[in-house]
């Protein structure tokens, strides 16, 4: 009896240790961080220095493609159909083809820092710019409605003389306020959602399309303000710029190179691409608004 209790113990510890190895696998290919991009030209250079950059930090990736760009909700179309076949629990960073780069640290690293800083098991971490904001021809909340019906398309055209940027500014002003951020030079807060870069959890960030509810040919980044709007809790916007950095190309001297353009914010200290308006080193840099000037010099600053 002693043997036969002897053996069904070691059998046991030994179903045990498997599927402890077994489901490890699993939670750590969840916890691998998926980059996914749209490109229609899968030949473009910047979309071939991006994917160098992501297989030189250890990061898995995606390129979405269509033969032809019809626009910025069709982009999240592409891309939310993608995630439907993905674990519900996988972590994705969505971003920009042309205009990204991955700068100084690891896949892993990044996944260390998610989880000590973000509540992602709930939230989204987007990027955040300085310029704000889309133009618009609707205040805060004439977009949609809490439970993601459309009153108004972004395309839609204006039914009053108002100009409603301000309404936009106030809006992610009054959030940064509430969450103590302040920002080095006044009128240059970084604290205006930019939908060219963010990360999260599948289920997530579906929630977050499906509030959404977008047209093909919606503006991306106004929706998901609209979304911030109704319901900031399901974001995490990153105000410190720890892990996506954006230039700002909507300044003075952006014609310039290097540390002579005014929205180029990049310098290489201690071997880490720096971001020098808020001394962070992040893991990815967002040159939007065919900034290229910006961008052409972080890829100097790598090499």
């Amino acid at each position: 009896m002693e043997l036969k209790n002897y053996l069904r113990l070691m059998i046991l510890i030994m179903l045990c240790t498997y599927f402890r190895f077994f489901l490890s696998g699993i939670d750590s290919d969840l916890n691998k961080p998926l980059v996914i991009m749209f490109e229609t030209d899968l030949k473009h250079p910047n979309l071939k220095v991006l994917k160098e950059s992501l297989k030189k930090n250890g990061y898995e990736f995606k390129v979405i493609t269509e033969r032809k760009w019809v626009g910025f909700g069709r982009k999240i179309q592409k891309i939310k159909q993608y995630l439907s076949k993905l674990p519900r629990d996988k972590i994705v960073i969505i971003c920009d083809a042309r205009d990204v780069i991955s700068v100084n640290f690891n896949s892993q690293e990044f996944m260390a820092k998610l989880r000590e800083t973000v509540d992602y098991d709930f939230r989204v971490l987007v990027s955040t710019e300085i310029g704000c904001c889309v133009r618009t021809a609707f205040g805060p909340g004439e977009y949609r409605t809490t439970t993601g019906e459309v009153i108004h398309r972004s395309f839609d055209e204006k039914t009053s003389k108002n100009n409603f940027d301000t309404k936009w500014k106030e809006m992610f002003k009054w959030r940064a306020s509430n969450r103590g951020i302040k920002h080095p030079i006044e009128h240059k807060q970084s604290i205006y959602l930019n939908a060219g870069i963010y990360t999260g959890k599948v289920k997530n960030i579906n929630r977050i399309y499906n509030y959404m509810a977008i047209h093909e040919k919606e503006d991306d980044q106004l929706i998901m303000s609209e979304i911030f709007n109704l319901h900031p809790n399901l974001f995490e916007l990153d105000y410190n710029r720890e892990f996506f950095s954006n230039s700002h190309v909507w300044d003075k001297n952006n014609k310039a190179t290097g540390v002579e353009d005014s929205g180029c914010y990049y310098e290489k200290k201690d071997g880490k691409i720096t971001d020098t308006y808020l001394n962070s080193k992040p893991f990815f840099i967002h040159t939007p608004g065919k900034h290229f000037n910006c961008y052409d010099y972080v890829r100097k600053l790598m090499s």
